[in-house]
């Protein structure tokens, strides 16, 4: 009886260092899709670009994204263009056979392996062009819509957990920023 008790303590110790080592914390890091921009202030009428950067993704299969814009005080920020980043040395899906899509209507890009998948610890998806209204003014958060138009597939086209930054704040107005509201910032 002390053999088998002994027996199913080693047990089960194995097990929980196991599962310890990996899930490290009791939490599993799930993919995660980040929006960066370089640009916290732009003027009315202007063009301003962001980065889209993934990170903890194994076996990615497909990648599909849209963008939601919201807040302000007035006028719109919208998606002029998503290309994928394929000319960055980051690029997640360098290696793969693959193909890419914009839909210019619903103003979002698909990504998709032909053949295999794509690990990535962290790497660049694609750049977006953002077009900010002549009328636009206040602070607007960018961010994934994260409805059905935003989805993650491994290699067998089955759903992956998909987790995402948080939001990118610009800010809209006419005014030159001062050496002192620069300051501020930093």
């Amino acid at each position: 009886m002390r053999n088998m008790v002994r027996i199913l303590t080693a047990g089960t110790l194995v097990f929980c260092l196991t599962i310890g080592v990996a899930y490290g914390d009791g939490t599993t890091t799930a993919p995660t899709l980040t929006a960066k921009v370089a640009q916290k202030a732009v003027a009315p009428g202007a063009t301003f670009t962001a980065t889209v950067d993934i990170a903890n993704a194994p076996r990615v299969g497909a990648l599909q994204f849209m963008m939601k814009v919201t807040g302000g005080e007035s006028g719109t920020i919208t998606v002029d263009r998503i290309d994928a980043a394929k000319n960055d040395p980051d690029y997640v899906f360098r290696s793969a056979q693959m193909v890419d899509a914009f839909d210019p209507q619903q103003k979002r890009l698909g990504l998709a392996v032909l053949n295999g998948t794509v690990s990535a610890d962290s790497g660049m998806v694609a750049t977006i062009t953002f077009r900010v209204s002549d009328d636009a003014s206040g602070t607007f958060s960018i961010n994934f819509d994260k409805g059905q138009e935003t989805l993650l597939r491994d290699a067998d086209a089955g759903p992956m957990p998909l987790q995402f930054g948080k939001n990118v704040s610009v800010t809209v107005s006419n005014r030159t920023p001062s050496r002192i509201d620069k300051a501020k910032r930093q």
